[in-house]
């Protein structure tokens, strides 16, 4: 009798996709959670949750939205620690640095218009002189008219 041939790539168990992970992952991260949390509550690897971000658009969207509530949780939380002048505001900004470095990293960068007069973000070093000159203007005009 033969013995069946057993391909090594396929014979690793893939957890399958479900759909309760649309609520579960915006309930997890909400709490102020990252994605390593709930791909171990779910007991699958971080890679599985983005292979399933990358090829389910619905469940895209639901990351989209589960990453705005953590940020969310994260700055309510650095508000509610200044307001009351306790907690480690160190930590907090760090948490923030990484996990929403769009927002809080440490690259500078500014909203301007672009050409065809779109408000966009553009990282400082990537300016051109004409962009750079016009948000100096900006700035300026803004300063003056809250000075007066």
């Amino acid at each position: 009798m033969k013995k069946p041939i057993i391909n090594s790539k396929s014979s690793g168990r893939k957890k399958l996709f479900n759909q309760k992970y649309h609520r579960q992952i915006i309930e997890s991260m909400k709490k102020g959670q990252g994605i390593s949390y709930f791909a171990a509550k779910i007991g699958v690897s971080k890679q599985t949750v983005y292979n399933w971000i990358n090829e389910n658009k619905e469940f895209k969207e639901s990351f989209e939205i589960a990453q705005t509530a953590c940020q969310a949780y994260w700055e309510n939380l650095a508000l509610n620690n200044a307001l009351k002048a306790q907690g480690n505001g160190n930590q907090i900004q760090y948490q923030l640095s990484k996990r929403f470095k769009n927002d809080y990293g440490d690259t500078a960068s500014v909203n301007i218009y672009n050409t065809n007069n779109q408000n966009v973000t553009k990282p400082l070093e990537e300016m051109t002189r004409i962009e750079l000159e016009k948000y100096e203007a900006e700035l300026l005009k803004k300063l003056e008219s809250n000075g007066s």
